[in-house]
Parts: structure tokens; C-alpha cells; sequence
């Protein structure tokens, strides 16, 4: 299934991504058809609030079908791709972490602060 092609800021910047999360998005990647790129992880970007830094988040683009064209996360056909893609990281840490039931967001949720 999908794959992990490459990564906007190198491969280092999973490396302090919290393990549990890292495991997610690697399991909801695997359980889509599309290929990503990792725009972020770790690393600190400007406006960062701690989510990054923290490593309580990591930033995705999916990549179309035809392995070139990136799928944006807005509008009706492109967000119902991400919401899957959601949907398999929730089931998958619901079943495997769910301390963090109470706790982990998609998307403008991770604006918030604090844990994955």
C-alpha cells in the first residue's frame, strides 16, 4: 500500500518524533493507497508552538496516484483522502495506544498543544 517516498527536511527530522505517534503514521500510511511525503517532523518551524519541537506531530502531503502530483488537504474529493488516512491512525492507536484516546488530533487539533 502507500509508502513514505521522501522528506522535506531529511530523515533526522522523525528522529524526536514521540515513538508512538511515529508508529501511527507509519501504520496509516501503510493501510491507504497513497504515497507520502513527511514535510515535518521534529524539527522546530517558525510559528511553532511545540507541537514540532515537542515531536507531538508530523506533517504529511499525499502524493496522486501517479506518483508526481501532490494532493492538497483542502476541498471536498482531496479531504475525503485525508480523512481515511485519519480514520486509519485513529483505529490503529485506539487499538495499540489508547492512552492517548483523550488526547490525539488530525489536523488543526494539533494547533492545540501538547501531546500527539
Amino acid at each position: 500500500m502507500g509508502k513514505i517516498l521522501d522528506y522535506k527536511h531529511g530523515e533526522s527530522s522523525v528522529s524526536a518524533v514521540d515513538e508512538r505517534l511515529w508508529d501511527i503514521v507509519q501504520h496509516a500510511i501503510a493501510a491507504q493507497p497513497y504515497d507520502v511525503i513527511i514535510r515535518s517532523g521534529s524539527e522546530r518551524g517558525e510559528g511553532d508552538k511545540g507541537n514540532h519541537s515537542g515531536g507531538y506531530a508530523v506533517d504529511i502531503t499525499m502524493i496522486d496516484k501517479d506518483g508526481k502530483t501532490p494532493l492538497k488537504d483542502s476541498g471536498p474529493t482531496n479531504f475525503a483522502i485525508y480523512e481515511r488516512y485519519a480514520q486509519a491512525a485513529r483505529v490503529y492507536q485506539m487499538a495499540t495506544y489508547p492512552e492517548l484516546n483523550r488526547v490525539f488530533r488530525w489536523g488543526g487539533g494539533f494547533r492545540q498543544g501538547g501531546t500527539p
